[in-house]
């Protein structure tokens, strides 16, 4: 599934945890750091396949990373880039947004979109959409009722595979 929001849609924090948001100064050692908490959530991926993926979208994508640390320890991100398209103009797509399993539904996600919100503002991005697996209800829970996204539409994808030699 598909969501979307305007920006300028007040939120409030009702965390009671400590948190400290900030941007991800990339360096590639620095990359380990987010292996525990992908593999957490993507158990299949290898630290290598981790660490290429992550290079080549801060490289050639300008993925952004945004850290929620809870005691000095990373507790969930969110990473995103800036697109543009035929019907938002600049707009931030996010890619990925994973709190830690022991953090959940405590505002971590919840902080995490509303700062890149506060960084649409200041950029004049017109929106910010994303897309989730469409059996995380809980998911489709948070951004509907937390966060006030709008459903929009499906997200399809096909392997490339499947269209060899075809025309």
């Amino acid at each position: 599934m598909f969501w979307l929001l305007q920006k300028g849609v007040a939120m409030k924090n009702d965390s009671n945890l400590i948190l400290q948001i900030k941007f991800f100064d990339i360096g590639h050692s620095d990359l380990d750091e987010l292996y525990p908490l992908i593999t957490e959530f993507y158990p299949n991926l290898t630290a290598k396949n981790i660490h290429d993926n992550l290079t080549k979208m801060i490289e050639f994508n300008k993925y952004t990373i945004l850290t929620a640390s809870v005691d000095g320890l990373i507790a969930g991100f969110l990473g995103y880039i800036k697109l543009t398209n035929l019907i938002y103009d600049d707009y931030f797509w996010v890619h990925d947004l994973i709190v830690k399993k022991q953090y959940r539904s405590n505002g971590i996600g919840k902080k995490l979109l509303e700062e890149l919100h506060q960084i649409a503002q200041k950029e004049q991005i017109s929106h910010i959409a994303l897309s989730t697996h469409i059996d995380h209800a809980s998911t489709h829970r948070f951004y509907e009722t937390k966060m006030n996204y709008e459903k929009r539409g499906f997200v399809y994808r096909a392997s490339a595979s499947l269209f060899k030699g075809q025309t």
